[in-house]
C-alpha cells in the first residue's frame, strides 16, 4: 500500500508525495474522470476536491475503504462521488482493505497481545470483509508465547503465591479479554507457572 507522505501545491499543480519519495503530479485544470453519469465541469470540481480530501484523511494513517466513505459521506458527498474517489484510490493503491488488515494484525499481536478474536471482531467493526479477515487471521502464525507468558507471571504471580486456583482463573480470563481463545490460554498460564509448581 503507497503511504502519502506529504501533499504540496505549486503554481497550477499539486504534488502527491509518497513514503518512497515517489511524487504524483496533478495539474489543477486537469480534467479528471468523471464517472458520475455527468461531464459538467461543476461535477468535475466537486469529485476533485472530494479526492483531495480523502487523500488527506489518508495522509495521517492507514484506512480501510468503509473509514474512508464514512468520512467523505459525513463531509456531504453523495455515494456516487464517493465510490468514484473510492475507486480511484484503490486503483492507485492507497486503499488496500488486505495489506491493512494484515499490517492491523501484525501491530495489535505485538503491541497490545491481542488474540484472534478480538483481532477479528475489530476488523469487522473497521468493515473489513470477513474472507480478508479469515486468510489473515489463519495464515498469521507470528505471536510471541514467551511474551505472553511473562506478561502472565507479571501480573499474577503474586496472586499464584497465595491462591493457584484463583490465580490461574483470573490469567486465562485475561488472556481471553485480549482475545485468545481458552484453549491457548490456558496453555499459555500453565507454563507461565509450571516453574512455581515445582517449587
Amino acid at each position: 500500500m503507497k503511504v502519502i507522505k506529504d501533499l504540496k501545491q505549486e503554481d497550477n499543480k499539486k504534488y502527491i508525495i509518497l513514503d518512497n519519495d515517489e511524487q504524483i503530479v496533478v495539474e489543477n485544470d486537469e480534467c479528471v474522470e468523471n464517472k458520475c453519469n455527468t461531464s459538467t465541469v461543476e461535477n468535475n470540481v466537486i469529485y476533485k476536491k472530494a479526492y483531495e480530501i480523502a487523500l488527506r484523511y489518508l495522509s495521517y494513517r492507514d484506512r480501510t475503504v468503509l473509514e474512508v466513505k464514512n468520512y467523505l459521506i459525513k463531509k456531504n458527498y453523495d455515494n456516487s462521488v464517493v465510490e468514484v474517489v473510492i475507486q480511484k484510490l484503490i486503483d492507485n493503491e492507497f486503499l488496500d482493505d488486505y495489506k491493512y488488515a494484515k499490517k492491523y494484525i501484525s501491530y495489535k499481536t505485538s503491541n497490545n497481545n491481542w488474540g484472534e478474536y478480538k483481532i477479528s471482531y475489530e476488523l469487522r467493526k473497521k468493515g473489513i470483509a470477513e474472507s480478508i479477515i479469515q486468510d489473515i487471521v489463519n495464515s498469521y502464525s507470528d505471536y510471541d508465547y514467551e511474551k505472553l507468558c511473562n506478561l502472565v507471571k507479571s501480573k499474577f504471580i503474586n496472586e499464584y503465591a497465595v491462591d493457584r486456583y484463583k490465580a490461574t482463573a483470573k490469567a486465562i480470563a485475561f488472556l481471553q479479554r485480549k482475545g485468545h481463545n481458552y484453549e491457548v490460554s490456558k496453555k499459555i498460564v500453565d507454563f507461565a507457572f509450571s516453574n512455581e509448581e515445582n517449587q
